[in-house]
Parts: C-alpha cells; sequence; structure tokens
C-alpha cells in the first residue's frame, strides 16, 4: 500500500501542470516588446521572416521566435511611407514614442497582430485579470532625473481623460520600488496619494495597484481604459490593449510634437506635461503640487 502511493504521488508530481511563479521579470517589458516589434518592423521592410532570440522570462517566453514575412504588411507600410530609411536611425527601444505621424500609423498597422501575440502570451502565462480603469502614474527614477519624455502632468489632464469616458471606479498603478531608493519611494508614494485625493474629490472612487510588473502589464492591456502619463511600458500595454488607450503627448516640452493627425490628436493630449525647467526640486512637492493644481 504504501509503495501504491509513492507511485500515484509522483505521477502527480510528473503529470499536473505547475503554475507559473508571478514574480518580477528581471527585464524591462515596455523596452523589449517595443525592441523586439522594432526588429520586426525592419524586417517587413527588408521582406525577409522575422527572427528574435527568446527570453527565458514569464510572459516574454511566450513571443514567437519566428514570424514569417508578410506582405499585405508591407504593402500597408509602403501606404503610408513607412521606409527603412525611416526606421534605421531610430532606436529600437524608443519606437514607442509617437512624435511622428508615420510613427503611429505604424503601431495602428501592426495593432491586430501584436494585440493577438501579447493576448496569447498573457492567456499562456496564466495571468489573470480583470477589465477596469486604469491610470498608470510613472514615478520612480522619473521624474527625479528630469529625463527628456518623463514628466508630471496637471491633474487636469486626468480629469480631461477621465470625463471623456466616465467610470466612477478608477485604479492608480505605480510601482515606485521596483528601481528606486528610499528618498525616490516616499516622494513618489505622497505625489500617488495627493493624486488619489484629487480624484477623490471630483467624486471617483480610487484604488491604489502595485502588483508584479507582469500582473500590473496583464491588467493593462485588459483594461476598459488605460490613461498613461508616458513610457513604453503602459504604451506597449494599454495602446495594444484591449481598451481606450489615452496619453499624455510623446515629445520633450521644448519642442513640437510631429505627431499632428486626428489619430494622434484622440489619444495624445497636449499641454499638460509640465517642463523639467520650472521645477527645482521634485523631492520639494509642496512646491510642485501649486503647478499641478494649476
Amino acid at each position: 500500500m504504501y509503495l501504491f502511493f509513492c507511485i500515484l504521488l509522483l505521477c502527480l508530481t510528473l503529470f499536473i501542470p505547475t503554475k507559473e511563479s508571478f514574480e518580477n521579470i528581471p527585464e524591462d517589458i515596455g523596452n523589449y516588446l517595443s525592441k523586439y516589434f522594432y526588429h520586426y518592423s525592419v524586417s517587413v521592410c527588408k521582406k525577409t521572416d522575422f527572427h528574435y532570440p527568446q527570453s527565458s522570462h514569464l510572459l516574454l517566453k511566450y513571443l514567437p521566435e519566428t514570424i514569417p514575412f508578410d506582405p499585405e504588411i508591407l504593402l500597408q507600410f509602403k501606404a503610408k511611407g513607412i521606409t527603412l530609411e525611416k526606421l534605421t536611425p531610430i532606436q529600437g527601444m524608443s519606437i514607442w514614442e509617437c512624435n511622428s505621424d508615420w510613427i503611429l500609423d505604424l503601431w495602428i498597422i501592426l495593432k491586430p497582430m501584436i494585440q493577438e501575440i501579447l493576448q496569447s502570451a498573457i492567456q499562456t502565462s496564466g495571468l489573470q485579470t480583470r477589465a477596469k480603469t486604469i491610470i498608470h502614474f510613472r514615478c520612480a527614477d522619473t521624474p527625479f532625473i528630469k529625463q527628456s519624455m518623463y514628466y508630471l502632468q496637471r491633474y487636469d489632464f486626468f480629469k480631461e481623460c477621465l470625463a471623456l469616458y466616465p467610470d466612477k471606479k478608477v485604479t492608480l498603478m505605480n510601482c515606485s520600488t521596483h528601481r528606486c531608493g528610499k528618498e525616490n519611494q516616499e516622494a513618489c508614494a505622497e505625489y500617488v496619494r495627493r493624486l488619489a485625493a484629487f480624484l477623490t474629490s471630483l467624486g471617483y472612487e480610487v484604488e491604489t495597484q502595485c502588483k508584479t510588473n507582469g500582473e500590473d502589464f496583464a491588467d493593462l492591456f485588459h483594461a476598459k481604459m488605460v490613461i498613461s502619463t508616458g513610457g513604453s511600458f503602459s504604451f506597449m500595454s494599454g495602446f495594444f490593449g484591449k481598451g481606450i488607450f489615452l496619453s499624455t503627448e510623446h515629445v520633450p516640452t521644448d519642442k513640437s510634437s510631429g505627431c499632428e493627425s486626428l489619430a494622434c490628436e484622440r489619444i495624445f493630449k497636449k499641454g499638460y506635461n509640465i517642463p523639467h525647467e520650472q521645477v527645482e526640486s521634485y523631492h520639494d512637492i509642496d512646491e510642485v503640487y501649486t503647478l499641478l493644481i494649476n
């Protein structure tokens, strides 16, 4: 009898599928996907099959290593003036920045394929999600290092976006612990608290969220609406996701955007980013707050 139970236990161990461990992926998911689909776009322009080394990490490891050349996509690229000459000067990890009409056109063309690929990867990973309205509030190393393209937005940005597609329950997503020290974490937590208080004063029911980066990515993908404050993570999950995607503009505040089409106007809300030169220190939260509410 003892031998029987030992054999039974061994069989269960061998044949019952194990659940994926939902730990933070040691990979910048947004940058990875940006590079992945950049190189796919280059392969289309070269009329070749796409090959990319497989990642070993949850979610990313389920992306196809090979995608056959699709002449129909090439025809769509040509119709929008998307060429190898335009792609070559761009760094793969920055192709998510929609600062030109043709870049947004590229993503619109690829969206059905990318959405299908990401849906399959999320489903195969076993990531569980539920549809909700999410503000992805990027605050960790940025804005403190004052990097171009990453800003805080005046609160009217969130008010305008939420008013377009009203949902009284809002998830405020921020994971400052992923890549910053204690001082930045404490400042981010206070910025999150004040934004949540502002949204609450408008009548919204606000919950905050910070899961693993894989789980957060899946939630953004399946959200009813994503409001992005910038960054490849929320763009690659939200723009190619199942719901509405709205974002701050992808352009330094000292430059004008080259993305001027009607599609750009619908997605990217201009004039809300606070220029870094107006902020002496992002750790002086009270001073910055006066810019956020005005």
